[in-house]
């Protein structure tokens, strides 16, 4: 019985945790496989439950975060479409993976990873 209390405490600590995950502001973006290369800025902002919206420069999205793992699906100004699926760390740092089509059939496509930290300014950082 002791054991049973113990585990479903734990996972009540993790639940609790988990709902206390949220995405807000600013966050600026860097290559997962070069954190010294700065891309861009995006902002999060809180919708209803667990939804979100989120925008950069020519860009904007809509998604979801469920525990520490979600997805936001997203179009650029000239209309290609995509999804990004990510997870947050303890740092809240988003780190994500994006995937989207080109306009033309013969590209192949956006598919790169991400590091984006919480707080940034819109700023891009000085070299």
């Amino acid at each position: 019985m002791k054991k049973l209390f113990s585990s479903l405490l734990a996972g009540l600590l993790c639940v609790q945790l988990q709902a206390q995950i949220k995405l807000n502001g600013d966050y600026a973006l860097y290559h997962f496989y070069d954190q010294e290369q700065f891309v861009t800025t995006m902002h999060v902002t809180p919708v209803q439950g667990n939804n979100f919206q989120i925008s950069g420069e020519g860009w904007y999205g809509e998604g979801e975060l469920i525990g520490n793992s979600g997805y936001y699906d997203w179009t650029f100004s000239d209309g290609r479409k995509g999804r990004t699926n990510f997870i947050v760390n303890s740092k809240g740092e988003i780190i994500g993976h994006v995937l989207g089509a080109m306009p033309n059939p013969r590209d192949f496509g956006l598919n790169w990873s991400y590091v984006a930290l919480p707080g940034k300014s819109k700023e891009k950082p000085k070299a």
